[in-house]
């Protein structure tokens, strides 16, 4: 491509534009490089490879591989849109430091932060943190925090510290600490550590510690070390209880005046 303009150039001819943009322009050369067509490529140092329409408006050493059409990068340091086996289409990096738009991942987008990637993940994002990944499936999120995990899932959004989604679909973790999630329509708000496992769908953790759901339709609103094994059972809070019948509601040192214990499915303990 040619190059606009250079180091030397006078402002007011920093506008002025080649009529034909068939193999791409440099704004500023400042070791920039670039070869796709209709490209353009500013900053310094940076690798312009996409096949077609690929930006990099600034920032040091960003590349955008060859066969990533319409990839852009706006800034930051040594980001990546790569395309070895099989090159991601309309990609966008904003800015940050080392994040990966990786094979596969089409629409695909990481608005900051620093050492993410997205692989074979098509529509996904990560707006910003640290160490974030998001590898198969497709249309998810990570909002913010460190070394959050998508895998394989498709709708499921991720915050927090350490939090990981595996292998279904529609799952929420929105903040927290090593909480895991591997069943569709479950959600995590917050905690440490908390768990809920295949076959538990559409169940809830709120907060709390080392709780976990093994069965469908289930909630643990609270408290540490809990667990569900029965089917749309409840435990509302406290310390190490665990529900294995289903239908039930466990709801530590409730007082009732007047009120001991209440029939039917209904635990008071």
């Amino acid at each position: 491509g040619g190059t606009i303009f250079s180091g030397g150039t006078d402002i007011g001819n920093i506008f002025v534009w080649r009529s034909n943009f068939a193999s791409g322009a440099t704004l500023v050369n400042n070791g920039n490089y670039n070869s796709s067509n209709f490209g353009i490529t500013a900053g310094a140092r940076n690798t312009n490879s996409a096949s077609k329409y690929g930006i990099i408006l600034n920032g040091n050493n960003n590349y955008i591989y060859s066969g990533s059409f319409f990839g852009t990068i706006i800034n930051g340091y040594n980001n990546k849109i790569e395309s070895v086996g099989g090159a991601p289409l309309y990609s966008f990096i904003g800015n940050g430091y080392r994040n990966t738009v990786s094979i596969n991942s089409n629409y695909s987008t990481i608005l900051n932060g620093k050492t993410s990637i997205v692989q074979n993940s098509v529509f996904s994002s990560i707006i910003n943190g640290l160490s974030h990944n998001i590898s198969g499936g497709g249309r998810s999120v990570i909002l913010n925090g460190f070394s959050n995990n998508i895998n394989n899932s498709l709708y499921s959004i991720a915050g927090g510290y350490l939090n990981t989604i595996n292998g279904q679909n529609y799952i929420t973790i929105l903040n927290g600490s090593n909480n895991s999630a591997t069943s569709v329509y479950s959600t995590i708000l917050n905690g440490i550590g908390n768990k809920i496992f295949n076959n538990a769908d559409f169940s809830f953790i709120g907060s709390g510690a080392d709780n976990k759901i093994y069965s469908k339709y289930s909630n643990i609103f609270g408290g540490r070390g809990n667990t569900i094994t029965g089917a749309y059972s409840t435990i509302i809070g406290g310390l190490n209880y665990s529900l294995t019948g289903s239908n039930m509601v466990l709801i530590p040192k409730l007082l009732l005046p007047g009120i001991s214990s209440s029939p039917g499915n209904f635990m008071l303990v």
